[in-house]
């Protein structure tokens, strides 16, 4: 039995130890002068049950060969799981004469099938249930409760995390989460991770007011400060969450109803939570045909531009226009633009349609210019997919050249957090658009996280005021502060200031008073046609 791979041990018919291989010494860890003699209680683990043992014996004894698996312990006390098969021995007369052990260790064999599961079942990142491990416990919630609530939990801004700190940074902030939301589970209470920044967390229920209460502490515990490498860090989170069975019966449509809830938390400001309801539903499905409708809108023809005009307060001539997209669809009629842009930019049909705005509006600039009207600048918005687009540069110098249009008539708008998200990358593409002649403004200015620094190192040639602030300044002195704070600071970094969403008189007589150069809004004009806003340019241009 030398070369014998499987621990094999020789009982007489009292099971006392009679021969073993050695396998089964380098098994045990026992030489075989210890086990000599001995019966088989030696091997059996802690804690292993005394029942399977007798049951083994018995069967044994009766004659008929035993075979599964038992926990054995070594002779240092580490224990380990064997496959043992047990045969008794006959004489020619049939008697029972002893008994032969054969024990395979599949010690190593059990740990790997339980790291399996382990994988199959949790998220490698977290370690939290996957959504395989989650339907089981909600299987369970379901049969032992009358009301199962299922939360989506989503990090808010993650991306901008990811993007700006690196996803190294954004793992550990994952962790973390993670780690408090679990450590935060009370009774019949269970998370997962489903995928990226989105959480999942089952709660058993008596009311709505129990899953309110409970929602609302698990977003404040989200919003508590993490501890990141070399920095705090604070994230919120919005929740949807839909119930069983009144929403659903079944996980899948659930997940699916408290996404829809996550999504009208995030449209309502973030850091919130909302109850699936049937009209949302309604809503995804709207979104979803606009998404499809508008990757035929261009071939149909349903967009266009409106320009805006942009005044100077000094003399009130118009200095420039705001190129801005309009949707007449043919199902929905005139979509605004604030629902169809998010969708553009979520289908990543942006790109196309963004290259579309910039070619149209040069083609409009080209054709205001061979009609003798008086040159003015063409304002373009940018959005941040575009602007990190490898071939962005490319494209813009191609649109001017394709028009012939002095790059100085260009301007091309940018958002505050789109500048500040990726600031080296921003750096470097103003730098490039600035050595070609083409102006930068930074839009919404004061609504995102701006940093002095970079503002000064971006080197804008305008800012622009949100509306936000500019609705209640006559009336309201920490909005006219921060106006007042914004003009005066680009003054001394030498950038233009426009004012977006002027309405009426008083207001722009205010800003003018505090040195506004520009302004926007329906005081003076409302977003035109091309041919009225080539009128509107004849008319308050500066004479020649």
């Amino acid at each position: 039995m030398p070369g014998a791979i499987f621990g094999i041990a020789v009982f007489d018919r009292n099971l006392r130890i009679r021969q073993v291989n050695h396998a089964f010494t380098r098994m045990t860890g026992y030489e075989e002068i210890e086990v000599l003699d001995c019966p088989p209680h030696f091997l059996h683990a802690p804690g292993a049950s005394s029942e399977l043992a007798g049951r083994i014996y018995q069967q044994i004894f009766e004659g008929t060969p035993w075979s599964g698996e038992v926990q054995s312990v070594r002779k240092d006390g580490t224990e380990l799981v064997v496959f043992l098969r047990v045969f008794p021995s006959r004489s020619p007369a049939g008697d029972i004469t002893g008994f032969l052990s054969i024990a395979e260790d599949i010690t190593d064999k059990k740990n790997y099938s339980a790291l399996l599961e382990q994988l199959s079942q949790h998220d490698q990142l977290t370690g939290l249930p996957n959504r395989e491990l989650l339907q089981q416990h909600f299987d369970q919630l379901c049969a032992d409760h009358h009301q199962v609530a299922v939360l989506w939990l989503d990090l808010d801004n993650f991306k901008e995390v990811n993007d700006a700190l690196g996803h190294a940074v954004g793992d550990i902030l994952l962790q973390q989460v993670a780690y408090r939301l679990r450590d935060s589970l009370k009774k019949n209470e269970s998370i997962g991770r489903i995928s990226g920044d989105d959480f999942v967390i089952l709660l058993a229920s008596a009311s709505e007011e129990q899953v309110i209460r409970r929602t609302l502490e698990l977003l404040e515990l989200t919003a508590q400060p993490l501890s990141l490498p070399e920095q705090t860090l604070s994230i919120t989170a919005s929740s949807g969450i839909a119930l069983w069975p009144a929403d659903g019966d079944s996980l899948g449509s659930l997940l699916q109803k408290a996404e829809i809830g996550k999504y009208k938390a995030k449209a309502s400001g973030r850091n919130n939570y909302q109850f699936y309801e049937s009209q949302m539903q309604e809503m995804a499905s709207l979104r979803l045909a606009q998404n499809n409708a508008l990757k035929t809108a261009l071939d149909n023809q349903e967009l266009h531009l409106c320009f805006q005009p942009q005044v100077c307060l000094q003399d009130q001539t118009v200095a420039g226009v705001e190129a801005l997209l309009r949707w007449n669809s043919r199902d929905w009629g005139v979509v605004p633009p604030s629902d169809f842009i998010p969708l553009a930019e979520s289908s990543g049909l942006i790109l196309t349609i963004g290259d579309w705005v910039l070619d149209t509006a040069m083609a409009q600039l080209r054709n205001w210019l061979d009609q003798g009207i008086p040159p003015v600048t063409m304002a373009v918005n940018i959005s941040a997919i575009q602007f990190e687009h490898p071939d962005f540069i490319e494209q813009v110098s191609c649109a001017l050249a394709r028009y012939r249009i002095p790059p100085q008539l260009l301007e091309l708008e940018l958002t505050e957090a789109m500048a500040m998200k990726k600031p080296k990358i921003s750096e470097q593409r103003m730098r490039e658009l600035h050595m070609m002649g083409v102006k930068l403004s930074i839009d919404d200015f004061g609504t995102g996280y701006s940093s002095l620094s970079y503002l000064k190192r971006f080197k804008s040639d305008k800012l622009k005021i949100d509306r936000e602030f500019i609705a209640d300044m006559d009336h309201d002195p920490d909005d006219q502060a921060i106006v007042t704070a914004i003009i005066q600071m680009a003054r001394r970094l030498s950038i233009s200031v426009l004012a977006e969403g002027v309405e009426t008189a008083r207001q722009a007589e205010l800003l003018r008073r505090l040195g506004c150069h520009q302004i926007q809004g329906y005081h003076y004009s409302k977003p035109l046609p091309a041919s009225d806003a080539a009128s509107y340019i004849r008319q308050h241009s500066s004479p020649a």
